[in-house]
């Protein structure tokens, strides 16, 4: 017999003023949501822990930093990952506001391209990037108990922000240098991460020292930190998307030996590659 619990839709009740319904939710370890759709725009936000998203027949592994824009016409449930509890900011928007905000943003704005993909538009945000949108969520909070029709005038400047985000993804932040930025986004990339730190280096120009120091300045990782994140995020994916042996996906995700490999992934997933397959297939069938 299946132990999980089914949640309640996280639904409230419309907000009079901005026609919103704004919260943060902590979503145990055994609970999860049935498919469903809604007849609003929701905005969420992974703040802390991770969850395994189902959405329009596709699955998709959350972690913190996420910024998922899930649309009227999407069909959608959340999954507890491997006994992980989760944290999530969630915002729900009436289809009239986001229509009223669409033809504000006027003819430079294309809303076909968050309403027209197969997949709801989800980036990861930098840390910068999540700090103020927490500091955002904070004085609405506050203002909420105090003055609601200011905390109604901060609400409707994070959503104006969160759609800004969400549309024009690759914004650079303004603390980093551009070169640093540029780096990232390339190092991404299969064929570049598949490199390791050598590659990384000489994409920056920079010397192993000087990459050393901006990677902790910056995001808090070094450079093989960052670079084994990105390996361990699309073995994650050819584990669940394909029937390719382990040993194989070690190699294409770039590790030059398969038994570290099955260390760093049982150490940072909870996980062994073997497991986390079986595991994640199994969820499909919940």
């Amino acid at each position: 017999m299946n132990s999980q619990q089914s949640i309640p839709l996280l639904k409230g009740e419309f907000d009079k003023i901005s026609e919103t319904f704004f919260k943060e939710v902590k979503i145990p370890n055994d609970y999860y949501t049935q498919l469903h759709r809604h007849s609003f725009f929701e905005i969420m936000l992974i703040k802390e822990g991770q969850m395994l998203h189902i959405i329009n027949n596709k699955e998709q592994v959350v972690l913190p930093g996420t910024l998922i824009l899930i649309r009227p016409r999407d069909i959608h449930r959340i999954l507890p990952f491997h006994g992980n509890s989760c944290t999530l900011f969630n915002l729900e928007i009436s289809t009239k506001v986001m229509e009223d905000l669409f033809s504000y943003l006027g003819p430079g704005f294309d809303r076909q391209t968050i309403l027209d993909p197969p997949m709801p538009p989800t980036i990861h945000l930098s840390a910068t990037q999540e700090g103020n949108l927490s500091e955002q969520i904070t004085k609405i909070h506050y203002q909420h108990h105090w003055d609601k029709l200011r905390a109604n005038l901060y609400l409707r400047n994070l959503i104006f922000d969160l759609v800004g985000l969400l549309y024009l993804p690759k914004t650079y932040d303004s603390d980093k240098p551009m070169w640093f930025n540029e780096l990232l986004e390339q190092m991404i990339k299969p064929v570049n991460f598949r490199g390791g730190l050598k590659k990384m280096i000489s994409l920056s120009g920079k010397s192993r020292e000087h990459l050393s120091r901006s990677m902790k300045k910056y995001i808090g990782k070094t450079p093989s930190q960052f670079i084994n994140s990105q390996k361990l995020n699309y073995s994650v994916n050819l584990l669940r998307y394909t029937d390719k042996s382990i040993i194989d996906i070690s190699y294409e995700s770039g590790f030059e030996n398969p038994h570290y490999f099955y260390r760093l992934f049982s150490k940072e997933i909870g996980l062994s590659p073997g497991a986390f397959r079986k595991s994640s297939h199994e969820e499909l069938l919940l």
